[in-house]
Parts: structure tokens; C-alpha cells; sequence
């Protein structure tokens, strides 16, 4: 009640009584409760499967995005109801894609409607479906499978296109020297992403990779880092060269 006191103008217990009542009734409902994913982890296979897609970067940013938000829709949807989600429909809106197109950290010139999903939707094994009533069918989930080793450890839902991007190489992408997490340079020589740029550099520690046993330095903060980039590399490229050669046999 003290808190009721401090922040509603006029508050009265008797006529506030029934309202109060009601939220905490809402509350307490554990389909209203909020749920906190610590992290999501995306698959090597998951990943692979859109990059060895030959369609345009931008648009497999998109899908990246897509899959992520079907994951967390899983998640939500199995604590509320307490049963599996296997569902890749998308209800889709104007502020749902703009939404899509942040997570994705794309250009906002991007028209989803007429352009991405009616390039995507072409063809005989198109990758998205358009039904009705801006319902699409994400069709290329049917394709990325939980398997391999865990490649991407999301945990910044606002801006997954950057840990596609980490994991593709791409220039100006890098890793926060604080919390781990990538974020784009806008100068060429941040260390820190913006939520963290103020803090100070935490120390280094050594990690002896386990395939070529050498000592390498990482952040302090970093977790799960077995392999120097060097090694990373080039376990990428096989990894690529095999999924390629996978592909071309089917």
C-alpha cells in the first residue's frame, strides 16, 4: 500500500481497493508472469543452413531474426500452456516486421511485404509462404535443425543481425569488451558496445586452445571460448566446406 501511497495521485484504499485486487490477481497468474530467457542458443547446423542459402545477406539477417523469435515464441508459449510449440506461422503487422527488421539490424528501406516475402515466397520449395491476413508460413524453419555444436549464444533480443554478422566475419562487428556481447563500430576503434562504453577494460585471462594447445588471451569476461580465432576459423570453413559438400549430394 506504501507504494500505492507514493505514486497515485489522491490515493484512496477504499475506492483503489477493487483495482488493486484485480492486478494482483493478474499477477499471480501465471500466464501473466514475465518470462527472462538468460540466453538462446543457435545451432552450427541452424546457422549453416541459411548461410548456404543463395539469396541476398540482408535477407538472411532477416531469417536469422525469424528463427530467433520463433524460439522465443516456443519458449513462451510452453511455459503459458504447458505444451509443445511446433508451430512456424507468423501473424505478421507493420509494427511486428519493424520489429523483425531491429532485431535484424538491417536497412529500415527494406519493405518486408512487397519485397523480401515476395522474393522468399517464389518458387516450388519457397522459403516463406504467404497465406492470409498477413499470416506467413516461415517454411525454412523446417530446414534448420538443433544439431552440431552450439554456435550463437544470443543474449541481446534487440540486435541478433550482430551476432550473425560476428559469426560471418563481417567487418566492423566485434565483440564488447565488457559483456561479451557484438556491436557495430561506428568509428573503427570502440572496445565497449554503447550500454557499456563507460566501463573500465576487466583483465585478460589465457585459454590454451584445444586444437592446436596454443596460449591465447581473452576477455575476462568471454565464456566458452576453447578455440583461438586462428582455429576458429578454420574449423568454420570446414565446417562450411562440409555442409556445402552435404547439399550438393542430397
Amino acid at each position: 500500500m506504501k507504494f500505492c501511497e507514493e505514486n497515485i495521485p489522491n490515493y484512496n484504499r477504499a475506492s483503489h481497493y477493487k483495482i488493486i485486487n484485480r492486478a494482483l490477481q493478474k499477477g499471480s497468474d501465471k500466464k501473466q508472469k514475465l518470462i527472462k530467457v538468460e540466453k538462446l542458443d543457435i545451432y552450427e547446423d541452424e546457422v549453416e543452413y541459411i548461410n548456404s542459402l543463395s539469396i541476398n545477406y540482408q535477407y538472411k539477417k532477416l531469417l536469422f531474426a525469424f528463427l530467433v523469435q520463433m524460439r522465443l515464441n516456443k519458449i513462451v508459449s510452453e511455459f503459458k500452456n504447458g505444451k509443445e510449440y511446433k508451430s512456424i506461422y507468423f501473424k505478421g503487422g507493420k509494427q511486428k516486421y519493424q520489429n523483425i527488421k531491429s532485431m535484424a539490424n538491417v536497412s529500415n528501406r527494406i519493405n518486408i511485404n512487397d519485397e523480401f516475402i515476395n522474393k522468399l515466397s517464389q518458387g516450388d520449395n519457397s522459403l516463406i509462404s504467404s497465406l492470409h491476413s498477413g499470416l506467413i508460413s516461415l517454411n525454412f524453419l523446417n530446414g534448420c535443425k538443433q544439431t552440431g555444436d552450439v554456435a550463437i549464444e544470443i543474449k541481446d533480443y534487440e540486435n541478433v543481425g550482430w551476432y550473425f554478422d560476428y559469426y560471418n566475419h563481417v567487418d566492423k562487428i566485434r565483440l564488447c569488451e565488457y559483456c561479451g556481447q557484438p556491436f557495430k563500430q561506428q568509428h573503427g576503434n570502440e572496445r565497449y558496445c554503447k550500454k557499456h562504453k563507460e566501463y573500465q577494460r576487466i583483465e585478460n585471462k589465457e585459454i590454451i586452445c584445444c586444437d592446436c594447445h596454443k596460449t591465447f588471451k581473452v576477455n575476462g569476461i568471454v565464456k566458452n571460448k576453447k578455440r583461438c580465432e586462428e582455429c576458429q576459423h578454420k574449423k568454420q570453413l570446414e565446417y562450411q566446406r562440409n555442409s556445402m559438400k552435404e547439399i550438393r549430394n542430397k
